[in-house]
């Protein structure tokens, strides 16, 4: 038996013990925390200064959600939820203050209990993530989560054009006193045979 699938309140007992699969997209828009962290959203775009963009394959996040029912060797059943999901955003370069885009991935595995309880003393003794269950559960909130948590620390190009930083470059390539003496030199005179 199908459940109802809304991603906003996922009955998600119902879905994993019918071990359904539920994949989609949604607009990163509707993902406001994600939103913010994106400098080509509207807001952020006018805030920098940056013409904001057309709608864009960019502006979604793809998702799959699937259940799963596990019997453990006990014969325990245990309710697990597989998120999947992808994204890709624009943030500011560190090093040279442009606009470059992130590819966000996300893939994770839940373990849900029936109550708080429970949830407290697994997440104690396994490294599983545990959550409670609930009738109505957001999974969208939790995809949202999932990408905040793969969001670069610093963002910046791997290989960037900064012309100011390849010019200090320069100039402290021929400065003497940015010159450092080699550590090793000093071994040199180990090998010079020394006169008797």
């Amino acid at each position: 038996m199908k459940t109802n699938n809304n991603p906003l309140e996922l009955d998600i007992l119902s879905f994993i013990s019918n071990a359904e699969h539920l994949k989609g997209s949604t607009p990163i828009k509707e993902m406001q925390r994600l939103d913010a962290e994106n400098v080509l959203s509207t807001q952020s775009a006018t805030d920098l200064g940056l013409a904001s963009h057309a709608h864009t394959k960019m502006d979604v996040v793809i998702w799959d959600l699937i259940g799963e029912a596990r019997k453990t060797v006990e014969k325990e059943k245990q309710l697990w939820l597989h998120v999947h999901a992808e994204a890709c955003i624009q943030q500011v370069c560190q090093r040279c203050l442009k606009p470059t885009s992130f590819s966000l991935l996300a893939q994770r595995s839940f373990r849900f209990v029936e109550n708080e309880q429970k949830a407290l003393d697994l997440d104690a003794e396994t490294y599983s993530d545990v959550l409670v269950l609930s009738y109505k559960f957001n999974a969208l909130e939790l995809i949202e989560d999932e990408l905040i948590l793969t969001l670069p620390i610093i963002p910046r190009h791997e290989h960037c054009s900064n012309q100011f930083l390849k010019t200090e470059k320069l100039k402290t390539d021929d400065d003497e006193l940015f010159k450092r003496p080699n550590p090793f030199a000093v071994l040199e005179n180990l090998k010079k045979p020394t006169d008797r």
